[in-house]
C-alpha cells in the first residue's frame, strides 16, 4: 500500500517510524517544499524564518531549527519507491517528542521551509543565524543608518503630500467661492431694476439779511474829576463839540 491510511488498512507510518519517534506534518508549497523534489525516505533540514519587531526596528532572520529530519511521507504518500516530483501541500517528518513540539510552535511563530540534504549526509553541522545584514555585508549600524534615511525620506514625502493636499484644498475652496459669487451675479443680472421716480424740485425761500452799521452819537455831557489836595471832586460839564 502506498497510502498513509487506506480503507480498512492500518497506517503504514507505524511500521517505518523509529522507536519512540513521532510523525509530524508541516504545511509547505512549491517553494517551501523544494519544488516537489522531497520524497519519502529523504532527509531534510527545517528552516524557520521570522521577524522580531522592536522600537521602530524590525529584524528578519533565518535559523536552522532542526537538521537531518527523516521524511516519512509527502501529502498522503509514504511509498519510498516514489521518484516522480510532485508539488505537495504537506510533508510528514519523523521527530522526537521535543522536536515535534518545536515544529508545532515554530509553525505559528514564523515560516517553515525545507532544505534537502545529501542522501548520505545524516550528521548535523554547526549553523548560525542569518540576518539581512549577511545578505549585503552591512553592519547593524549600516542597516540602522540606511533605515533611518529611508524613514526620513518617507516622512519628507508624507509631509510634501500633506502640503500638496492643503494647497489643493485651498484651491478647491477658492474655486467654490468664485462659483458662488458668479452664481449670485447671475441671479442679480436676472432681476429687473425698479422704475426711477423723479421728484418735483424743492422750493426753498431765500431770506436775505441786511446788516447796517450805525455810528453812535457821542454823549452831550461828560464827567470831569478834579483833585483838591487828596479829595476828588467831580463835575458834570457840557461836552465840547
Amino acid at each position: 500500500a502506498t497510502k498513509i491510511t487506506g480503507p480498512g488498512q492500518r497506517a503504514t507510518l507505524s511500521a517505518v517510524r523509529g522507536e519512540g519517534m513521532k510523525a509530524v506534518s508541516i504545511r509547505v508549497n512549491d517553494v517551501l517544499g523544494v519544488a516537489g523534489f522531497v520524497f519519502p525516505g529523504d532527509r531534510v533540514d527545517v528552516l524557520l524564518t521570522r521577524t522580531e519587531r522592536g522600537d521602530g526596528d524590525d529584524k528578519s532572520f533565518v535559523d536552522v531549527l532542526l537538521q537531518s529530519m527523516k521524511v516519512l511521507a509527502v501529502d498522503q504518500v509514504a511509498d519510498v519507491s516514489k521518484d516522480s516530483p510532485t508539488v505537495v501541500k504537506s510533508v510528514t517528518l519523523e521527530a522526537s517528542t521535543k522536536d515535534a513540539q518545536k515544529l508545532t510552535l515554530a509553525a505559528g511563530a514564523g515560516q517553515l521551509s525545507l532544505a534537502l540534504r545529501q542522501a548520505a549526509a545524516s550528521k548535523g553541522e554547526t549553523t548560525e543565524r542569518v540576518t539581512l545584514s549577511d545578505l549585503t555585508g552591512e553592519t547593524p549600524a549600516d542597516v540602522a543608518a540606511r533605515q533611518a534615511e529611508l524613514d526620513r525620506k518617507a516622512a519628507a514625502e508624507a509631509e510634501a503630500a500633506a502640503e500638496r493636499k492643503r494647497a489643493d484644498d485651498k484651491i478647491a475652496g477658492l474655486a467654490q467661492a468664485v462659483e458662488r459669487v458668479g452664481s449670485k451675479l447671475d441671479d442679480l443680472s436676472k432681476v429687473k431694476p425698479a422704475p426711477a421716480v423723479v421728484s418735483a424740485p424743492e422750493v426753498r425761500e431765500v431770506v436775505k439779511e441786511v446788516v447796517k452799521y450805525v455810528t453812535p452819537e457821542p454823549p452831550a455831557r461828560a464827567t470831569v474829576g478834579v483833585f483838591r489836595g487828596v479829595k476828588l471832586e467831580t463835575y458834570d460839564v457840557p461836552r465840547q463839540p
